[in-house]
C-alpha cells in the first residue's frame, strides 16, 4: 500500500515535470500555440473545454484550435 501511493507520486510529479519541460521548449522555440492545440485535443477527448480554459487561453492572446 506504502509502495503503491510512492509510485503514483513519483509518476505524478514526473508527469509534471515533463510537462513543464514541454511548455519551456514551446516557449523557447516561440511554438506556444501549437502547444496549446495539442495539449488541449488530448486532454479534452470526450468533452468541451471548460470556460475557464477559454477564458485563460484567450487571456494569454492565443486561439483555441477547437
Amino acid at each position: 500500500e506504502t509502495v503503491g501511493c510512492h509510485l503514483v507520486s513519483v509518476h505524478n510529479i514526473r508527469h509534471q515535470l515533463r510537462l513543464m519541460e514541454d511548455v519551456r521548449d514551446a516557449i523557447d522555440t516561440g511554438k506556444v500555440q501549437e502547444f496549446l492545440d495539442k495539449f488541449l485535443k488530448e486532454s479534452f477527448l470526450t468533452e468541451p473545454i471548460p470556460q475557464w480554459v477559454r477564458d485563460a487561453v484567450e487571456f494569454m492572446g492565443y486561439k483555441l484550435a477547437c
